[in-house]
């Protein structure tokens, strides 16, 4: 038998620690990076557990995914060409300097997806912790979608996005994906 301090010292009883399990606990971290090495495989590794991630979403995340992997696959396919020289994804994106390249486009864009999901879940963090989240998760896709990749898309793109927010989960299959069922 455990706890969990559920804040203002309320506790709830949890009967197995397999219980609290969520899908976040399964995931590999990103390393820690500073300005001058980022672990590319350890990147990598991370990335890829975001696509197990917005597959949860179910039918919404699966043009996403796709998208996030075809990103993944590029930067893998870089990083493979040469190993040592690209264990530093820094170091891979300087060999792409100054022209750019497939990596330097790729981790652009899978960066911009990664900030799209993180800005989507603070957002349903905020809410949460204000007793203010909404069912429809709409609202929330709409919002991270206008910080960080509307900019990005052109006007096609961005009605395609708005057509697919239509399939997005609600909030409590979302969670129930998340909590493991």
């Amino acid at each position: 038998m455990s706890y969990i301090d559920e804040g203002e010292n309320e506790f709830i009883e949890v009967e197995d620690s397999s219980k609290t399990d969520t899908i976040f606990l399964q995931l590999t971290h990103f390393p820690t990076a500073n300005e001058e090495h980022i672990c590319t495989a350890g990147f990598l590794q991370a990335s890829r557990g975001i696509v197990i991630l917005i597959d949860l979403f179910g039918t919404f995340g699966t043009p996403i995914k796709k998208d996030v992997q075809g990103n993944i696959d590029k930067l893998t396919t870089v990083y493979n060409q040469n190993v040592p020289r690209h264990a530093n994804l820094i170091h891979m994106l300087k060999s792409e300097l100054p022209r750019g390249g497939m990596a330097t486009e790729s981790l652009m864009w899978l960066r911009r997806g990664l900030h799209f999901f993180c800005e989507f879940f603070e957002l349903l963090r905020h809410d949460f912790e204000n007793s203010k989240v909404k069912d429809d998760l709409k609202e929330y896709i709409r919002k991270a979608y206008d910080v960080h990749l509307r900019r990005h898309h052109n006007w096609f793109i961005q009605q395609t996005f708005k057509g697919l927010c239509t399939l997005a989960p609600k909030h409590h299959t979302l969670i129930k994906e998340l909590a493991l069922g």
